[in-house]
């Protein structure tokens, strides 16, 4: 950043937030909120409307398997690749499938994970996989 102040403009009534509060822009890189929700930068990124933030999308990843795990498990490992972005407005289901477990007895067990989140055309657009340690 040379310094130079960015041009603003406030838009009213379009936060996902809370209808009717107002969400302030100064550019891609100015908010959070930046081309993610804005109309009119959506196009820069070359996207025909607002899209999610990955590191949400992650989360509900990681909320998939902990409501699956239940509250005493413990995530040991958890890796998300984001393929492709979620446009405001879809349908995005979240799946996963265990592919190993060790542990025995009066051991905690391990579980391992695929997980991925898919779309309603069918496209994955995130993929992952997850340790959890159960008691």
């Amino acid at each position: 950043m040379d310094g130079t102040p960015r041009p603003t403009r406030t838009r009213s009534g379009t936060s996902p937030r809370a209808s009717g509060t107002t969400t302030r822009c100064s550019g891609v890189s100015g908010t959070l909120e930046g081309p993610h929700r804005d109309p009119l930068l959506t196009p820069t990124v070359g996207l025909s409307r607002g899209y999610d933030f990955g590191s949400q999308r992650i989360s509900w990843l990681a909320h998939l398997v902990t409501d699956w795990a239940g509250d005493d498990a413990e995530i040991t490992s958890l890796t998300v690749r984001l393929l492709a972005p979620n446009l405001l407005g879809d349908l995005t289901r979240l799946r996963g499938r265990v592919t190993g477990v060790a542990g025995a007895g009066g051991e905690d067990r391990v579980v391992e994970a695929e997980i991925e989140a898919v779309n309603q055309r069918d496209v994955v657009t995130a993929t992952g996989t997850v340790t959890v340690r159960l008691p």
